[in-house]
C-alpha cells in the first residue's frame, strides 16, 4: 500500500503482470510487465514479494530469482536483475524468500541488494535465511539451520539467538512470522501451520 497514492500494488504471477490498484474504486491505475516466464503453476504464484519505499516499488519472484525495480515517478523507468546460481543457492529454500527495506540495502531473504541497480552487496548480506523486520530498535531473522530466531543490531551482529524449542518446521509453505508488542515488550510470534505456534518475548 501506497499511502501518498492510496493505492495498493499487486504482483499477479499468472499475468505476469504488476499492477497499481486504486485503493476505493479498484480500478487498475498502472501496469508493468514482470520478467520470466509466465507463472503459470498455481502453487507457485504466491511467491511474490513487494515492497513499497517512498517512489519505488520492488518485485521479487521466487520461482525463479527475478528481482525488479519500478521508479512511480516515472512509469516509463524499470529495471530487473536475475540473481546468480551462486547467490540462489544460498537462499535455501525460495519460499522463504522475503523482501524488506533495512537502510540504504534492499535484503531478499539475506542477501543485500542495492536499491539503485539491484546490484548484489555480498559484505551487507545478513546471517539468517529471512529477513523478519525490525521491532524496538533491533531486527530480527530466521535461520532456518537452526531453527531459531535472531536478534540483530543496526550493524547486522547477533545480539541473541532464540531457539524455538521442539518445534521443527517441515512442509512445503514457508512459516509466519509477526512482530508485534505486548504489556510493553516486543514479541515475535512464529506460527507453524494450525499445529504449532511459538512466541519468544524480547
Amino acid at each position: 500500500y501506497h499511502p501518498g497514492r492510496n493505492s495498493l500494488f499487486l504482483a499477479h504471477g499468472e499475468a505476469n503482470e504488476l499492477y497499481e490498484i486504486d485503493a476505493i474504486s479498484g480500478e487498475v491505475l498502472n501496469e508493468w510487465a514482470l520478467p520470466g516466464e509466465l507463472v503459470e503453476d498455481s502453487s507457485t504464484i504466491g511467491r511474490l514479494r513487494v515492497v513499497v519505499h517512498s517512489d519505488h516499488v520492488f518485485v521479487a519472484r521466487s520461482t525463479d530469482g527475478w528481482i525488479s525495480h519500478f521508479d512511480l515517478s516515472d512509469p516509463e523507468i524499470s529495471h530487473h536483475e536475475l540473481l546468480s546460481i551462486e547467490d540462489l543457492l544460498l537462499v535455501s529454500d525460495l519460499r522463504w524468500g522475503s523482501l524488506v527495506m533495512r537502510g540504504r540495502w534492499l535484503y531478499y531473504g539475506g542477501l543485500a541488494l542495492s536499491t539503485t541497480d539491484l546490484a548484489r552487496v555480498p559484505e551487507e548480506d545478513l546471517p539468517v535465511d529471512l529477513l523478519i523486520g525490525s521491532i524496538d530498535g533491533e531486527w530480527v531473522g530466521w535461520d532456518m539451520e537452526l531453527n531459531s530466531l535472531v536478534f540483530m543490531d543496526e550493524e547486522g551482529e547477533t545480539i541473541e539467538t532464540i531457539e524455538t524449542i521442539e518445534v521443527t518446521y517441515e512442509g512445503d509453505g514457508a512459516p509466519g512470522f509477526t512482530l508485534t508488542h505486548f504489556d510493553g515488550r516486543g514479541v515475535a510470534y512464529v506460527g507453524f501451520g494450525d499445529e504449532y505456534l511459538r512466541h519468544m518475548k524480547r
